[in-house]
């Protein structure tokens, strides 16, 4: 089965603004890290690395992400720096608004250039999955699956990731 997302700018703005809605409802809930971290370390840069590289040619699979982390390591002591001269500080609800506001407006950016470009060219994440018929003869701990070829990011296959997947597991290209 190959699942293929164009839409992934839409799951990060709702993924940005429920964690806003989690924090001013359940104050104490372990969403808040599972939404926060990515919402620190990883949205922000993706964002606007979609918004400055829309086509799928400008950057491969691995530089986007790890540029994507690096930018929002460095978007986001930005964004709290000028909240440092701003009436309202550096506080919990100051940066979530102004890191949203910051997602919201990079990627209407990366949007709209987006959608300037020929289909063809546009960036979207595919990757396949091979779903595996469970076997109930095979003993425990055995994998219908062996692949031996790593995890294929792109053109740059982890020879370390070579392990046998266990029962149910797909592959992921």
């Amino acid at each position: 089965m190959r699942i293929k997302s164009e839409n992934e700018l839409a799951a990060i703005n709702v993924l940005s603004i429920l964690l806003i809605i989690i924090i001013t409802v359940l104050p104490s809930n372990p969403l808040r890290i599972v939404l926060g971290l990515p919402f620190i370390l990883f949205f922000p840069g993706y964002t606007l690395i979609a918004a400055l590289f829309p086509k799928k040619a400008d950057l491969g699979s691995i530089e986007r992400v790890a540029l994507s982390f690096g930018l929002s390591i460095a978007v986001a002591p930005l964004i709290g720096l000028i909240l440092n001269y701003t009436p309202w500080g550096i506080r919990l609800y100051p940066i979530l608004v102004s890191i949203t506001l910051f997602i919201l407006a990079t990627s209407g950016a990366a949007w709209y250039r987006r959608h300037k470009l020929p289909k063809e060219e546009r960036l979207s994440i595919s990757f396949n999955v091979k779903p595996v018929a469970m076997d109930s003869d095979k003993r425990l701990g055995q994998s219908p699956v062996r692949y031996s070829g790593g995890i294929d990011i792109g053109s740059y296959r982890h020879p370390g990731l070579c392990h046998h997947y266990p029962q149910g597991w797909g592959e992921v290209h």
